[in-house]
C-alpha cells in the first residue's frame, strides 16, 4: 500500500530506503563471474544487479514461498541441509535470510562446505529491527557475534559494514511504530482513525528531521539497523593449514570510508 511512496519522505522507512540505495549494488559490485548461490533468495532481488558471467542460482525454503514474495527459486531446499557437494559455488549469499532460519549456525556452516576455496559468503542481516516474516523471525546479531564465526569455522572477515547511524534507525523504528498503530486503527475501524493525519505529518517531520540530524550526529555502529558483512574462505585444497595472519576485519561509516 504504501511502496509508491517509498522514495518520498511520507513513507516511515524512507530513511532506511535511502541507505539501502546507496548499497543496492552489494554485494553484485563484488561478483563478476562464477556459480553464485542466493540462499532465501525471495524477489531475487540480487539477481538483476549481477553481471551477465555470473551463474544465479536462487534457493528458498518451501514454507516461506508462500509469504508474498514474488520470486520463483531454482531449487526448493532447506538452507539447513544444501542439496550440492562440498566446494560447489564461487560465491554464496546469505542476504536477510539467517535471522529466518531455526538453526542458522548450521545454515552457516553449509554455506562454508558448498563455497569453494577463496570463494565468497556475502551475509547481510538486521540487528535493530521489528520481527517480521512471522513465524519465521528467530535472531539477531551484534558485531561481536558477527565476528565469532571467524573462530568457528575456516573463514576470514574481510568487511564488516553497519547500515545506518543512532538518529536514522530511531526515526525509523518511531515510525513504523506509529506506521502499525495507523494500520491497526483502520483494520479494527477504531476512532484512532481520526489520528492519522497526525500521524503521517508526524513520519513526514520524523524524516526530514532525522535526516539533517543524521548528517550532523554522525556515528558508526552504535545502534544500527543491520550489517553486511564478507567472509573469505580460507581452507586449502588439502582441508588443512591455518587463518593468514595477514587478515584485516573492516568497519565501514555511511559515507563509505573505512575505518580499521
Amino acid at each position: 500500500m504504501l511502496a509508491p511512496l517509498k522514495h518520498t519522505p511520507l513513507h516511515p522507512q524512507w530513511l532506511m530506503y535511502r541507505s539501502w540505495k546507496r548499497r543496492k549494488q552489494w554485494p553484485a559490485v563484488d561478483i563478476v563471474s562464477g556459480r553464485l548461490l542466493d540462499v532465501g533468495c525471495g524477489n531475487q532481488n540480487l539477481r538483476a544487479q549481477l553481471h551477465n558471467r555470473v551463474e544465479y542460482i536462487g534457493l528458498d525454503y518451501p514454507a516461506t514461498t508462500g509469504l508474498g514474495y514474488a520470486g520463483k527459486p531454482h531449487i526448493l531446499a532447506d538452507g539447513q541441509q544444501l542439496p550440492f557437494a562440498d566446494k560447489t559455488f564461487d560465491s554464496v549469499c546469505l542476504l536477510d535470510v539467517l535471522e529466518h532460519i531455526p538453526q542458522p549456525e548450521k545454515a552457516f556452516s553449509e554455506a562454508v562446505r558448498v563455497t569453494r576455496h577463496q570463494g565468497k559468503i556475502y551475509w547481510q542481516t538486521p540487528f535493530i529491527y521489528p520481527i517480521h516474516d512471522l513465524p519465521y523471525d528467530f535472531y539477531r546479531w551484534t558485531i561481536q557475534g558477527i565476528q565469532q564465526h571467524e573462530n568457528r569455522y575456516p573463514v576470514i572477515l574481510t568487511e564488516l559494514t553497519p547500515h545506518s547511524n543512532a538518529i536514522e534507525t530511531a526515526v525509523t523504528l518511531t515510525n513504523l511504530a506509529l506506521a502499525k498503530g495507523i494500520l491497526d486503527a483502520f483494520t479494527q475501524r477504531h476512532i484512532k482513525v481520526l489520528l492519522a493525519p497526525i500521524g503521517a505529518m508526524l513520519i513526514l517531520f520524523n524524516n526530514i528531521s532525522g535526516r539533517l540530524l543524521a548528517s550532523v550526529f554522525q556515528d558508526v555502529g552504535f545502534m544500527p539497523l543491520g550489517y553486511s558483512a564478507v567472509f573469505s574462505k580460507n581452507m586449502p585444497e588439502n582441508g588443512s593449514g591455518s587463518k593468514s595472519s595477514e587478515c584485516v576485519r573492516l568497519s565501514r561509516n555511511r559515507s563509505g570510508k573505512h575505518t580499521q
